[in-house]
């Protein structure tokens, strides 16, 4: 069991805090004003290591993506998973939503970056590498552009709603 949030420091207290437990993750949703006892969740479900999370914009929903190839949608207060999402073909490394909630992005050992429907859990584009691994992955702050990054400090901006790449750097 990881330690309680009584005992970290101050300044992870304050907003949803997570651990990593071999292959949980563990979370404390924790309001600034809060002062609850809260109780820990482990969301446990994927088959090997977490490499990557992402909370939504309003703190609803945890994505966190791993080892085993998929993508899993939680929803932090009640710890119940919403969705699995699976078209990657090697371990997630990295995950990102949407300025607005409705899309995530997610990069990935398959040289690969992925954007998924939230809502639908549908695939909504999809760009392969010729770089090597996605390491990070982030949108713009109007949700325009996605940009990429992979192996050997490739850089790659996306303009993901058209399917198109608009620039690779390296």
């Amino acid at each position: 069991m990881p330690p309680h949030p009584r005992q970290l420091p101050p300044a992870l207290v304050w907003f949803p805090v997570l651990l990593f437990y071999c292959i949980s993750a563990w979370v404390w949703p924790l309001p600034p004003s809060s002062g609850a006892t809260p109780s820990a969740r482990s969301l446990s479900g994927h088959q090997g290591e977490i490499f990557g999370l992402a909370f939504d914009p309003s703190n609803q929903i945890l994505a966190s993506g791993g080892g085993d190839q998929s993508i899993r949608l939680w929803d932090v207060q009640t710890g119940r998973l919403h969705t699995i999402l699976k078209g990657h073909t090697a371990p997630v490394r990295t995950l990102a939503f949407s300025p607005n909630g409705n899309f995530l992005a997610s990069g990935a050992s398959d040289k690969t970056t992925r954007v998924w429907d939230v809502q639908t859990g549908k695939e909504a584009a999809s760009f392969s590498s010729i770089f090597g691994n996605i390491r990070a992955v982030a949108f713009s702050p109007n949700g325009e552009i996605l940009a990429s990054t992979g192996d050997g400090g490739s850089l790659r901006l996306l303009d993901w709603k058209a399917n198109k790449e608009l620039k690779a750097m390296k």
